[in-house]
C-alpha cells in the first residue's frame, strides 16, 4: 500500500513538473509571439519611413562616389554590434542601411575634401557635407539639436585635425585628448539617427560609456595605418606623440594615455545604471547568440556589480587587446 502511494506520489510529481514545463514553454511561446508581433510592427513602420514615396528632386542626383560609399560601408560593418546593442534585428538593419550608408558617405565626402586641402597646405572651411546630412535628416523628420551637436563636433574635429597638420595649433596632451573625444562624432550621429528611426529615447549614460571605447578603437586603427599615414602626411595619433615626445618616448607616452582612457571607461561603468551596463556588454562582446532577447535576459540576471567587476578584468591595458604600437618613425619634433 505504501509502495503504491509512493508510486502515485512520484507520478504526481512528474506530472506536476511536466505541466509546469509545458506552461513555461507555452508562456515563452506567447512572449516570443508578442515580441515577434511588435518587431513586425516596428519593421513595417521603418520600412514605410525609409522607402516612402519620392520626396526630393535631389534624390536623383549623384552626389556620392563609389569610393566614398566603400569607406562608409566599412564603418557600418564595424558598427553592426552597436545596433544589436539597442535591439535592432538583422532585417531592421537592412531596412535602414541605405540611409545610414548615404549619411556616412556624406561624412567621407567632407573628410576627403579636408585631406585634399591638407596635402596642399590650405585649410578647407566649407561644410557642404554637413548641410547635405542636415537636409536629408530633415526630410525624414528625425533631425534634432542633439544630432546637430554631433555634426558640429565632427566639423570641429575636421578643422582641428587640419590645423594640427598645418601647424596652426600647438600640440599638447590636452589638445590630443580633446580631439580624441570628438573624433567619433559621426558614430554618435548615426546612433542617434537609429534611435530616432526606432522611436527609442536616447540613453546618454550609454553614450558616455561608449566614448572611451570608441577612442580606443580610433587609436587602434591609427596604429594599423601608421606607416601609410606617415608616408601620406595624414593625421595619426602616434605621429602626434612622436612630434610631441620624440621617437624614443612616443610609444610609452601613448600607452600611458591609453591606460588613462581605459580607467575612465571603468569609472564611468561603475556609476552607470544596470540597463546601460547590459547594453555596454553587448557592445563590448559584439555578440548576441543570434537571439538578442535571450542574451539580454541572461545578462539582466547577472548582478550589475559582477558585470562591472568582469568588465574591469576585460578592460586591461594590454597591447594585444588594443593594438601593438609599431616602431616610431623619425619626424621633426616640436621644440620645447
Amino acid at each position: 500500500m505504501n509502495e503504491k502511494m509512493e508510486h502515485c506520489g512520484a507520478y504526481s510529481l512528474i506530472l506536476h513538473i511536466n505541466l509546469n514545463y509545458i506552461l513555461i514553454v507555452n508562456n515563452f511561446a506567447v512572449i516570443n509571439n508578442n515580441i515577434s508581433w511588435v518587431r513586425q510592427h516596428k519593421q513595417a513602420y521603418m520600412y514605410k519611413k525609409i522607402f516612402s514615396d519620392f520626396r526630393s528632386p535631389d534624390w536623383q542626383k549623384t552626389t556620392i562616389s563609389y569610393y566614398q560609399a566603400l569607406k562608409a560601408a566599412r564603418v557600418l560593418l564595424k558598427c553592426d554590434h552597436l545596433l544589436r546593442m539597442i535591439g535592432y534585428t538583422e532585417t531592421e538593419f537592412k531596412i535602414i542601411y541605405p540611409l545610414l550608408l548615404h549619411l556616412e558617405a556624406y561624412v567621407y565626402s567632407g573628410d576627403l575634401k579636408y585631406e585634399e586641402h591638407q596635402s596642399q597646405g590650405t585649410l578647407y572651411t566649407e561644410n557642404t557635407w554637413k548641410k547635405n546630412i542636415e537636409t536629408l535628416l530633415k526630410i525624414y523628420e528625425i533631425y534634432d539639436w542633439e544630432i546637430q551637436s554631433e555634426l558640429d563636433n565632427l566639423e570641429k574635429y575636421f578643422l582641428q585635425e587640419s590645423r594640427l597638420l598645418l601647424g596652426e595649433i600647438e600640440i599638447n596632451e590636452q589638445v590630443i585628448l580633446d580631439i580624441f573625444y570628438i573624433r567619433s562624432s559621426d558614430i554618435y550621429m548615426l546612433l542617434r539617427v537609429v534611435h530616432k528611426l526606432k522611436d527609442i529615447p536616447y540613453n546618454e549614460d550609454l553614450f558616455k560609456l561608449l566614448k572611451p571605447l570608441l577612442v580606443i578603437e580610433e587609436i587602434r586603427d591609427d596604429l594599423e595605418s601608421y606607416e601609410k599615414d606617415v608616408a601620406g602626411n595624414s593625421f595619426n595619433t602616434l605621429r602626434l606623440y612622436v612630434q610631441l615626445y620624440g621617437k624614443l618616448q612616443a610609444a610609452q607616452k601613448l600607452r600611458e594615455m591609453r591606460c588613462r582612457i581605459i580607467h575612465n571607461a571603468i569609472d564611468n561603468l561603475a556609476k552607470a545604471d544596470k540597463r546601460s551596463i547590459v547594453q555596454f556588454w553587448i557592445a563590448v562582446l559584439k555578440i548576441d547568440l543570434g537571439i538578442p532577447f535571450i542574451f539580454h535576459s541572461i545578462l539582466n540576471l547577472v548582478p550589475g556589480s559582477l558585470l562591472v567587476y568582469c568588465a574591469k578584468l576585460l578592460l586591461i591595458n594590454d597591447d594585444k587587446y588594443y593594438g601593438a604600437i609599431p616602431q616610431a618613425i623619425d619626424e621633426p619634433r616640436i621644440p620645447e
